[in-house]
């Protein structure tokens, strides 16, 4: 009986011991996961960097941010970056099988759209990948069986100026990847498909493509504050535009700074911003093709600057 009183004891204390040495060990755990998503995330970033680069090789300008029908560019449909860059990513089985004179939400390109491409998600923004129902761009015909797969990157198309005095012309003020719109409604430098040469700032000093992370739910300071992205109804599909003109924020995260730069910009809400469940800030990609981590925490008058082209903004690694 002493015996078995003594084991009970040693296998008591035994099991206290491994509680202890796993609640000490799982932050560890915990950051060694966030650390490899991190990087991960990174890589994925440069695979695109690479696709963007021999797309643009290929056809001596850079691809569409967004496309919709238009004289100026020959489409009769409604479309992002990502199609244009399957044959670029070794998806070319994928690229056959879409119908680029069909809209993304098309029936047509369900067999496309609903399939993940690990390319275009980060592993910090979790498992949950497949947003169902769609509707049509510019009308209230909705399609509730239709899914799309979701991707977590986007082209940050420059930004909005509506800060400057006097206020200029046209407020776009383009990134490297701008995309075909209606002619005689933009100024050039928004309208025309963009060459690496025109990036007078330099590819090293402008970002091309950031983290958007969480959708097609809307977040807001690291909270889930909706099922649904209510900003745009096809948010989040690989598929679908996948480009904004990112906007900077007051200290509450979620307020958009209109007529001045606000506070914030990076990892506020995942409406109109950067956004990315790594701890401290978002991984960026860079026209140089390099992926470079962006503290959450940076000046906002920076990260305006490093979304410009042609502005003369050009600052260091070390400044941000």
């Amino acid at each position: 009986m002493r015996n078995m009183n003594l084991t009970r004891l040693d296998m008591a204390v035994a099991v206290s011991v491994v509680l202890i040495a796993a609640r000490l060990l799982l932050p560890s755990l915990q950051a060694a996961r966030e650390a490899t998503a991190e990087q991960v995330c990174a890589d994925r970033l440069r695979t695109l960097g690479g696709a963007v680069d021999r797309y643009e090789s290929a056809h001596g300008f850079y691809p569409d941010a967004w496309y919709f029908p238009s004289d100026a560019n020959g489409s009769t449909a409604y479309g992002g970056w990502c199609t244009q860059l399957l044959p670029y990513l070794g998806r070319m089985s994928l690229a056959e099988k879409y119908r680029f004179d069909k809209s993304f939400w098309d029936d047509e390109n369900q067999p496309v759209v609903r399939e993940r491409i690990a390319a275009f998600e980060c592993p910090a923004s979790g498992d949950d990948h497949l947003r169902r129902g769609l509707r049509k761009v510019g009308g209230p015909e909705e399609f509730a069986d239709r899914e799309m797969a979701i991707g977590d990157y986007i082209i940050l198309r420059g930004y909005i100026d509506d800060f400057s005095s006097p206020p200029p012309v046209d407020s776009r003020v383009p990134g490297i990847l701008m995309g075909m719109t209606d002619p005689g409604t933009r100024e050039t430098a928004v309208n025309v498909r963009p060459r690496r040469e025109m990036v007078a700032d330099g590819l090293a000093n402008t970002i091309m493509i950031g983290e958007r992370s969480g959708r097609p739910g809307m977040w807001v300071n690291r909270k889930k504050v909706s099922d649904t992205n209510t900003l745009f109804v096809h948010d989040g599909g690989w598929a679908s535009y996948q480009s904004i003109w990112p906007r900077t924020f007051e200290a509450d995260g979620q307020t958009i700074a209109v007529t001045n730069v606000g506070p914030r910009a990076i990892n506020c809400n995942n409406g109109f911003g950067v956004y990315a469940f790594h701890q401290g800030g978002a991984n960026t990609l860079f026209g140089d093709g390099a992926v470079r981590f962006m503290n959450e925490k940076l000046d906002s008058y920076v990260y305006l600057a490093l979304l410009s082209r042609q502005r003369g903004e050009v600052f260091q690694p070390g400044d941000y």
